[in-house]
């Protein structure tokens, strides 16, 4: 990965490094203000959402990744089956109007919405959503938060969103999709110091 550790490879991976989206993935405006930035090992998204166009997948996929909320409306970090949010989704989500700014909840397509218990907003954190033909199960730094019972039968892929310009993007360091690979090979590169020295 970009921080120079070693995993076995996912499906889906993304270490948003360098200062572009890497290849599969797109950025698309929801209206005018819009801001989707790579830099410093992650995405920010404002008024827009990322999301991987490459291929969309059937349930019995986890999707993780690192990512830092902060108290701006309508900010979603999970799987949908369209950029539009139309039809089924599953989504770690800040607020709507309904919802606290300063809260962080697990939702699905159906309607569920649980509150994750505790500070969330602004720091960032692992989440990881597991799909099943038959629920979605929701996880924080390693711990089960919610499980919503819903069948969503339909591809999804992996997304972004913040609907809101507010000046309070949210930011993802990474984002992974099982399975992984197994098993890897990984062949290590040629350091060559030049000269005669002592290791």
């Amino acid at each position: 990965t970009s921080g120079g550790e070693v995993i076995l490879t996912p499906t889906v991976g993304a270490e948003f490094s360098g200062s572009a989206l890497p290849a599969g993935w797109t950025g698309t405006a929801w209206g005018a203000g819009d801001s989707t930035l790579v830099g410093s090992g992650v995405v920010s998204v404002e008024k827009a959402r990322v999301y991987y166009t490459a291929g969309s997948f059937t349930p019995g996929h986890s999707l993780e990744f690192v990512a830092t909320f902060t108290t701006g409306q309508w900010q979603n970090v999970g799987w949908a089956a369209d950029s539009e949010f139309s039809t089924s989704w599953a989504f770690f989500s800040t607020k709507d109007l309904l919802m606290s700014s300063t809260d962080v909840y697990a939702r699905t397509s159906d309607g569920t919405e649980t509150l994750i218990a505790g500070n969330y907003i602004g720091s960032p954190h692992r989440y990881r959503i597991d799909w099943t033909a038959t629920d979605v199960t929701f996880y924080v730094d390693g711990v089960q938060k919610a499980q919503h019972t819903v069948a969503l039968a339909e591809n999804m892929f992996p997304i972004a969103s913040d609907n809101t310009v507010d000046g309070q993007a949210v930011q993802v360091d990474w984002m992974r999709m099982s399975p992984y690979t197994s098993p890897c090979t990984f062949t290590s590169r040629v350091m060559d110091a030049g000269t005669s020295v002592l290791w």
